[in-house]
């Protein structure tokens, strides 16, 4: 039977010292959860530290606090920390998670990471597994070798810009992924009024989170979404049926015929009834 570790930031004080130093790392290690050793593993912080931290997830998947909320992390996963920001790690032997872990600071830090994007604590997905797990592996071995600090800076700044191409865009395919089982169910059943809060639990995630990272995916909310669904729908069955505007309505959702008449006119431009004439007389 595995036990479990609970580590807290009086664990690691050894590992770290002030630098006033350009760049300086602290630490630069892997953790084996289940591999290496037989235990689950939580680590809590709940005053972070007082460097940077960079976690790459190479196998496995674990469970991160960011912004107050505990989410999954899986292999190709970047998870930057702050300094000063409460940090809790939750890594389950049955899991088998392993991931690279490096500690720096420095006056330039600030600037770096602003450089490449990473300018708040979050979940970044990466993927390029080998060359960053080769590149954390370098930087391991030369500390080990006791190379010269300006080598072993050349080698954190290496790892550094491979993380460059974090924009936007990698925070939508990020929001995507944690709310896909959420827009794959609501194209399958949108024309059911399910409360949202069902599928914000079908991506594990409070409804405060879900309604951020909805939009950030799709750039509308998930009650707009549904909405889109239902007028593109409408819109068909308008073209290519005989089904009357009430059955049309309740077809894609809408008890009532006003009510939807009345959104369709606001979204489409036009009445259900003009909407199918016109398409009629353009046919």
């Amino acid at each position: 039977m595995h036990k479990k570790r609970i580590y807290t930031e009086k664990d690691d004080l050894s590992y770290e010292k002030i630098s006033k130093n350009y760049l300086a790392i602290n630490h630069c290690d892997i953790n084996r959860c289940g591999l290496a050793y037989q235990e689950d593993n939580i680590l809590e912080r709940p005053n972070g530290r007082f460097d940077y931290y960079i976690m790459f997830v190479v196998r496995g998947k674990m469970r991160v606090l960011i912004d107050g909320e505990m989410l999954p992390v899986y292999p190709g996963d970047m998870i930057y920390i702050a300094p000063h920001t409460p940090q809790r790690f939750v890594r389950l032997f049955k899991d088998k998670p392993e991931h690279y872990f490096v500690h720096f600071i420095g006056y330039a830090v600030p600037e770096i990471l602003k450089d490449i994007g990473l300018t708040k604590s979050g979940i970044y997905h990466i993927g390029k597994i080998d060359m960053i797990s080769d590149a954390f592996q370098k930087i391991m071995m030369a500390i080990a070798a006791k190379e010269n600090t300006t080598y072993i800076n050349s080698l954190l700044l290496r790892l550094i810009s491979y993380f460059s191409e974090i924009k936007q865009d990698e925070e939508m395919s990020l929001a995507a992924s944690r709310v896909s089982p959420a827009i794959m169910q609501l194209n399958y059943e949108y024309a059911r009024s399910t409360n949202m809060s069902y599928y914000a639990s079908l991506c594990n995630m409070s409804m405060a989170n879900f309604s951020v990272a909805f939009k950030r995916a799709t750039g509308v909310s998930p009650l707009r979404f549904r909405e889109n669904i239902r007028m593109e729908k409408a819109k068909k069955l308008l073209c290519e049926s005989f089904l009357s505007i009430k059955e049309v309505a309740n077809a894609v959702g809408y008890q009532d015929q006003y009510t939807f008449s009345k959104i369709f006119k606001k979204r489409i431009g036009v009445s259900p009834s003009e909407y199918r004439s016109k398409n009629k007389n353009d046919s």
